[in-house]
């Protein structure tokens, strides 16, 4: 059973690496997990079908909807197999001929996913620093940060691949820098500890 080879207490799954679907029970059966997430993948899948279908009241909302609920499963998942110590690597494939607004729109889905996607020793990192949910982050652990070891890191790596790829280089540097300024206004609601 692989979920037998987890190291990290159920409160460290659920509540520092932020991983959605972990019942008591899923974490004593893998089929359970499996399952829910089977049934998170075809609830998106639901949603997309009505997104095409124009069955929404305001598409921004629903479409937001549908990728917070994209990024939760992805980052999830994600963050599973890095407890599992499963290696990942994501491929991303720029379609050619985007224009510019639709290249903005990736850059910043690639943006919000590597850092939902990324951790701070085992905590996740876009929780403490980027969740505009209230609630999410008064639930979350949060982690003691070590001043010498101030950053985290994105668990496994990404691919990214296609014809039009040189043109997201400009657009995700900016759209980096902007993170980074957006970090330096935030308060400072992570504990800090030097060595």
């Amino acid at each position: 059973m692989v979920l037998e080879l987890l190291e990290d207490p159920p409160a460290i799954l659920r509540d520092a690496r932020c991983i959605g679907a972990l019942s008591d029970e899923a974490l004593d059966d893998p089929e359970t997990l499996r399952k829910a997430f089977i049934e998170w993948g075809t609830d998106l899948e639901d949603l997309t079908v009505k997104l095409s279908a124009g069955e929404y009241e305001d598409r921004n909302r629903f479409r937001s909807e549908i990728m917070r609920s994209a990024h939760g499963l992805a980052d999830s998942i994600i963050h599973l197999f890095n407890a599992l110590e499963i290696d990942i690597t994501r491929e991303l494939r720029v379609p050619f001929g985007l224009d510019t607004n639709s290249l903005t729109e990736l850059v910043t889905s690639i943006s919000i996913s590597t850092a939902i996607q990324s951790k701070y020793g085992v905590f996740a990192s876009y929780r403490q620093l980027f969740e505009s949910r209230e609630e999410k982050r008064h639930t979350a652990l949060t982690p003691t940060v070590d001043a010498d070891v101030p950053l985290g890191t994105l668990i496994g790596s990404v691919v990214v691949r296609g014809e039009d790829v040189h043109r997201l280089t400009h657009t995700l540097r900016r759209h980096s820098r902007r993170q980074q300024r957006s970090l330096m206004t935030l308060p400072n609601s992570l504990s800090t500890s030097s060595s």
